[in-house]
């Protein structure tokens, strides 16, 4: 009343265009109503002139039920096909936005002072410098690494097709390193899975970045010991002129100068491993634990020494004697315990642990174990705390003021 005496002309508005508006969804109500009595009707007498048995009220309610099911599966359909939708529309504007924020962090790294500091352990790195006049496009392929030159370290960053984002924030953070102090390299190693808008996303990082490498194993936890085998397989059959080799989760922070000084000064032999060392650790035989080992596969009730899955290092002739020994033992999906404890018992190696390394439950870095060379592996880390790490450990790198002299944690 309020709008039709103060307001005539939106009165009339509101009227011209709600009304045709509510008539048309009478008629429509009308007619769908309709429809449905008619198919109900149908319905009915045909399931009464099969049945004559059934009472009204009972074909009406089957009615009701086969209607609801039909409705079920239409819904069902339409809602697959919204979601496949959504999913690939995500995996594109997902992918876009992470290689936008990859080309920001490459573009900022090109500034030659900044790497001056990056260089915190004075390496040699002057045949590694960028060349600025260059075009360095994100298609760069690190692979194909049969004819690189001699590399200390290849660093193999065990992953799942699904872990976009931390495979991103390793490109932008510590992977720059790998790239920039020269002397390693990093690869990343997934399995296959079903899904069709995961493995066109593998695919299209193959062909931005290069730095990935695809076996033919499905992503499970009970295959990871197959999934690591292949990719150790695939170093030793493309990376020919490395000295050592290392395996990390993605989830990792890897301190890359201090990796690399430990490994040149000779910090472990041709047939040690290096990482965080466990002995004694007692097998667990209960099923319904996903660490369980069954007393048919191993029947001791401790494992051999092994060091922990979230990084370790090895030279190239100990990965070698691992896998010549592979086909005398029976697998075990333990990656770290089965690859750097019981096959490396078989090949006759030896470990050495290094408090630098960390296990699964073992503090997070902070900036100044990174820069004061106190760890090389800070492990279970999301993403977001691994880009938050990096910047912290800049920062420190562009004051002149040494905030870590005193063995000091910010």
């Amino acid at each position: 009343m309020f709008i039709r005496v103060f307001f005539p002309m939106l009165y009339m508005l509101k009227r011209a265009c709600l009304c045709p508006l509510r008539g048309v969804l009478d008629l429509l109500n009308r007619l769908v109503r309709r429809l449905f009595t008619k198919l109900e009707m149908k319905v009915c007498l045909f399931l009464k002139g099969r049945r004559p048995q059934l009472s009204i009220r009972k074909t009406k309610n089957i009615c009701v039920i086969v209607l609801c099911i039909l409705c079920f599966f239409l819904m069902d359909s339409q809602l697959g096909s919204i979601r496949s939708v959504v999913e690939e529309t995500a995996v594109d504007e997902g992918i876009s936005e992470l290689d936008d924020r990859h080309l920001l962090f490459r573009h900022s790294l090109q500034d030659g002072d900044f790497l001056k500091k990056r260089n915190y352990l004075g390496f040699d790195d002057t045949k590694h410098k960028i060349d600025k006049k260059k075009n360095h496009s994100l298609s760069d392929s690190h692979t194909d690494l049969r004819f690189a030159s001699s590399l200390t370290v290849v660093i193999v960053v065990c992953s799942h097709p699904e872990h976009v984002q931390l495979r991103q924030t390793i490109r932008a953070t510590w992977g720059n390193d790998v790239k920039h102090l020269g002397g390693a390299a990093i690869v990343f190693l997934v399995g296959t899975t079903t899904d069709g808008s995961w493995q066109e996303l593998i695919r299209r990082e193959v062909v931005i970045h290069g730095d990935l490498v695809q076996v033919d194993v499905v992503e499970d936890y009970r295959n990871l010991s197959r999934k690591v085998i292949k990719g150790m397989d695939w170093v030793v059959q493309n990376v020919p002129r490395t000295r050592y080799y290392m395996k990390c989760d993605d989830d990792i922070y890897l301190n890359v100068p201090y990796l690399l000084s430990e490994l040149r000064r000779g910090v472990i032999g041709s047939k040690q491993i290096l990482g965080a060392l466990s002995s004694s650790a007692r097998v667990i035989r209960d099923p319904r634990d996903e660490w369980s080992v069954p007393y048919t596969v191993f029947p001791a009730d401790t494992f051999p020494p092994y060091v922990a899955g979230g990084g370790y290092v090895m030279s190239k002739l100990a990965l070698q004697l691992l896998l010549n020994v592979l086909p005398n033992l029976r697998l075990i999906h333990l990656e770290d315990v089965f690859i750097t404890g019981v096959l490396a018992q078989e090949a006759g190696l030896s470990h050495i642990g290094h408090e630098g390394f960390s296990f699964w439950l073992s503090s997070k870095a902070n900036p100044c174990d990174i820069i004061s060379c106190r760890r090389i592996v800070s492990v279970n880390m999301s993403a977001k705390r691994i880009s938050k790490l990096y910047r912290e450990i800049n920062k420190l790198l562009s004051t002149s003021v040494d905030s870590c002299s005193n063995g000091t944690s910010i």
